[in-house]
């Protein structure tokens, strides 16, 4: 006699005799329902299922086919049947062993808390296949997120599915970094007050040129550059959370005796370097030209702190190479004239 489980698609044989050796027919996972086994149908045959242990036949007791519910019980249980014809003579036992097996346990590593915007990955384990709560696959999965957010994720085996493991990612509040910066052109040997503006944040550190200055509970920081050249402010700011935030302010110091004009800028928009201007102190009057190869103007000015955003009667003008031309008048009547080229970049 065969006995086949449905669901594998096994056919396996069985001697007809009380002694034959029994064989595993099918691999299920524990609490399975509706798992189906079946032999060939001989007409007017009658068959007897007999599960003693581990499940119980739901349906089709008495025919070829059946199914089966199977219990929380790991381990190995056999499977009987018994043909009877129809002269109603029983046919030897045949057996077939089932072998149930248990969940496998999911297991979820990962932080319970994240700072709000931040991105934090979790990892699935204990399972072949995952499906996380958002119908991603894969054993990892990036969470990022601003609220409070029940993760889940499901494993799948090829024998049955996994537990699924929920767990709640509460977020933290992000402290914000900002700061002033007094004044806006910075002088050597000059005083820098740097007071910080953001909000929510229990701890700041303060760096410039990479150099931490000053930490600890500090929101005002002073400052006295003594050499010319770019200076790189940053602020490193954190909550009793343990959350961060930082901003960087790039800026320039310079000599108060000399007037400082920029070799290039990039009116692009991003906020960095978009317009072209000169630094001169002790001047209140200016004249201003700036003209385009072919010595035609594209702008021109009476405001000694002028600013030029790259652009003529409201067009951008092309990258290249522009000639100033400037006139710089102190409060005594006194002036100063400069000349010379710079570079518009994209």
């Amino acid at each position: 006699m065969f006995l086949k489980a449905t669901k594998l698609l096994v056919a396996l044989l069985f001697a007809f005799s009380y002694s034959a050796r029994s064989q595993i027919i099918d691999t299920v996972c524990v609490g399975q329902t509706d798992a189906r086994y079946e032999v060939p149908l001989t007409a007017g045959s009658t068959y007897l299922w007999i599960l003693e242990k581990g499940g119980a036949v739901h349906t089709g007791q008495g025919s070829n086919k059946i199914s089966v519910d199977w219990q929380s019980n790991p381990g190995i249980y056999t499977l009987k049947i018994v043909e009877q014809n129809s002269s109603g003579c029983w046919g030897d036992t045949a057996y077939g062993q089932i072998v149930l097996v248990s969940k496998l346990p999911v297991k979820l590593v990962g932080p319970l808390k994240v700072c709000q915007g931040d991105t934090a990955i979790f990892y699935a384990s204990g399972a072949d296949r995952f499906i996380w709560s958002d119908g991603s696959t894969g054993n990892y999965f990036v969470f990022k997120d601003t609220v409070n957010t029940e993760l889940y994720v499901i494993g799948k085996s090829n024998t049955c599915i996994s537990d699924t493991i929920r767990t709640l990612i509460q977020m933290k509040e992000q402290p914000i970094a900002s700061f002033n910066h007094a004044p806006n052109y910075w002088i050597i040997d000059e005083k820098i007050t740097l007071s910080y503006t953001g909000d929510k944040a229990d701890l700041w550190k303060w760096f410039i040129n990479d150099s931490l200055i000053d930490t600890g509970k500090n929101k005002i920081v002073l400052h006295y550059p003594k050499d010319t050249g770019v200076l790189v402010i940053s602020l490193v700011t954190q909550n009793n959370s343990g959350c961060n935030d930082s901003v960087t302010y790039v800026g320039y110091v310079f000599d108060k005796s000399k007037i400082f004009v920029p070799t290039a800028f990039t009116p692009n928009g991003d906020g960095t370097n978009d317009y072209f201007g000169i630094v001169a102190f002790g001047f209140t009057e200016a004249k201003v030209i700036i003209t385009n190869r072919i010595n035609i103007p594209v702008f021109q000015s009476d405001d000694v702190n002028f600013k030029w955003d790259g652009t003529y009667d409201g067009q951008k003008c092309n990258p290249g190479v522009y000639f100033y031309q400037i006139i710089l008048i102190d409060a005594n009547g006194n002036d100063q004239k400069i000349r010379g080229e710079f570079t518009l970049l994209n």
